[in-house]
């Protein structure tokens, strides 16, 4: 007996909340924990360690969105690649503004966050209006 396709796509969404639902609450207890101890300027390699522990919790997220993209069906997969492709376009875009900014002497501690940001966005607002218009 085939499963009715909203079953399977409910099915597939709770298997993704499951796996990205650990992740996205060890990045901000991670961050919560290691911004405080840090502070301002990183001077040691404990330091060091401390800053980029919250890359793992990242990890574990970008392993969520890779299983689920396994288990969507065609159509739903060929709709978040073309999201997450639009979020890429617009973080490289960001990245290569925010290059030419720093040569003409305007740095910024946050360029890194901007292009996350960017890119981010531009993932959930296609794939929402995607998601609407399916």
């Amino acid at each position: 007996m085939a499963m009715n396709t909203s079953i399977v796509d409910a099915r597939n969404r709770s298997v993704y909340r499951r796996d990205m639902l650990p992740a996205l609450v060890g990045y901000a207890v991670t961050l919560a924990v290691t911004l405080p101890l840090v502070g301002d300027e990183v001077d040691s390699t404990g330091e060091w360690i401390l800053i980029l522990l919250p890359i793992v919790p990242a990890l574990w997220g970008v392993r969520a969105v890779a299983r689920h993209l396994r288990r969507i069906d065609e159509y739903q997969r060929s709709l978040m690649l073309e999201a997450m492709a639009a979020g890429f376009g617009v973080a490289m875009v960001t990245a290569i503004t925010l290059g030419f900014v720093g040569v003409a002497g305007v740095a910024s501690t946050a360029a890194g966050w901007i292009v996350y940001g960017a890119g981010m966005a531009t993932w959930a607002v296609v794939g929402a209006r995607q998601g609407r218009n399916a």
